[in-house]
């Protein structure tokens, strides 16, 4: 008894000189790639777990690689309008933390994440800087405990920046984290 796990994919035809039979309802006008059709339930279980996991593996692709597709779009988008323009406002923001002095800068309304980076860098003013959080259209937060941990956080609001910040200390090892500086850019 066949079930509706059977799953088939289709004779793909490809053009060639001559004519080749791609299954027997169909003829090809050119030539085509075999017909290949899986059952599961003449698979093994072993087999039907690998093949569900290659399955969920290209999803995965799939879904990761329109994702990268979809930040690529949108930096170049970016770049063509040089950070702005067409009446909307691109902003990229930073916040650096000196974890040696306690330092910390940060930056607001710049076309890209690098020359937000940079100037927060810049602001910091310590040589050992470091950009804690970079935010896009949002807020970036800073949190610190007393034994030295930090971490940052960014959010679509000034309090989500906050908690992010909050749970990036924590992972860190901090018991006692506190924000210390919130900033939006927009």
């Amino acid at each position: 008894m066949k079930t509706a796990a059977t799953l088939a994919l289709f004779a793909i035809c490809l053009l060639a000189p001559f004519g080749v039979w791609a299954s027997d309802q169909h003829r090809c006008a050119g030539a085509c790639l075999v017909r290949v059709q899986y059952d599961y339930n003449s698979m093994t279980p072993d087999q039907q777990y690998q093949e569900k996991q290659r399955e969920y593996r290209e999803q995965q692709n799939d879904e990761y690689y329109q994702r990268e597709r979809q930040q690529r779009e949108l930096q170049q988008d970016l770049d063509r309008r040089g950070g702005g323009g067409g009446g909307r406002s691109y902003s990229y923001g930073a916040i650096a933390y000196s974890s040696d002095k306690g330092d910390y800068g940060y930056s607001e309304r710049y076309g890209s994440r690098a020359q937000a980076e940079r100037e927060a860098m810049k602001q910091c003013g310590k040589d050992d800087c470091e950009v804690a959080v970079w935010f896009y259209n949002s807020c970036g937060a800073l949190a610190v405990d007393d034994d030295g941990n930090w971490g940052g956080g960014d959010g679509d609001d000034a309090g989500r920046a906050q908690r992010d910040a909050v749970a990036s200390c924590a992972e860190e090892g901090g018991k006692t984290c506190k924000v210390i500086f919130t900033h939006c850019s927009r």
